[in-house]
């Protein structure tokens, strides 16, 4: 066999054998579809978020219900403790105020040396003092104890009203 037997069919052929055939705006138009794709899956390797990893959180702790409710009645107790059918009246002689009231406990737990605040008031609302008295007084779990006459020195004397609110009080253990 000659040389020539061998020879590839484009180089018989001569140089037009490998010309492509493809309209060039198609070859353009892969090029630029090929080159998004690669910026499209770069961008995306960049922006990539790794996972945090595990986040240890420590057990939850196991409290008694029954503690947390304790919480609440040691921490708010003018929630649980009322005032109810509360009066006053300012004392010239003595230069106070009189106050006739009742406290009404909600809670199942005792309180001790309950504070109450009294906030004097005009009648539009304003404040012109107010006054903080300790009793001695213990109140049962869902008891009531009805105060007469309880004498608050130095009341206002042009106070008009008067909004009484528990203060604090101790749970009795």
């Amino acid at each position: 066999m000659s040389a020539e037997q061998w020879r590839l069919p484009a180089e018989a052929a001569g140089r037009n054998a490998l010309r492509l055939k493809t309209p060039r705006w198609l070859l353009i138009a892969e090029s630029v579809l090929l080159l998004c794709s690669l910026l499209f899956l770069a961008y995306k390797a960049a922006m990539r978020i790794r996972p945090l990893g595990v986040v240890r959180q420590p057990p939850p702790l196991k409290t008694d219900p029954l503690d947390v409710v304790r919480g609440y009645y040691r921490d708010f107790p003018g929630h649980y403790i009322r005032v109810d059918r509360e009066s006053w009246r300012y004392d010239f002689a003595r230069g106070g105020g009189e106050h006739t009231l009742e406290l009404r406990n909600t809670a199942t737990v005792g309180y001790r040396a309950i504070r109450l605040r009294f906030r004097y008031e005009s009648a539009t609302g304003r404040e012109l003092g107010s006054k903080e008295i300790a009793l001695v007084e213990d109140l049962e779990p869902g008891g009531t104890i009805r105060l007469r006459n309880l004498f608050v020195a130095g009341a206002p004397r042009e106070a008009d009203r008067v909004v009484t609110v528990v203060a604090g009080a101790d749970v009795r253990r």
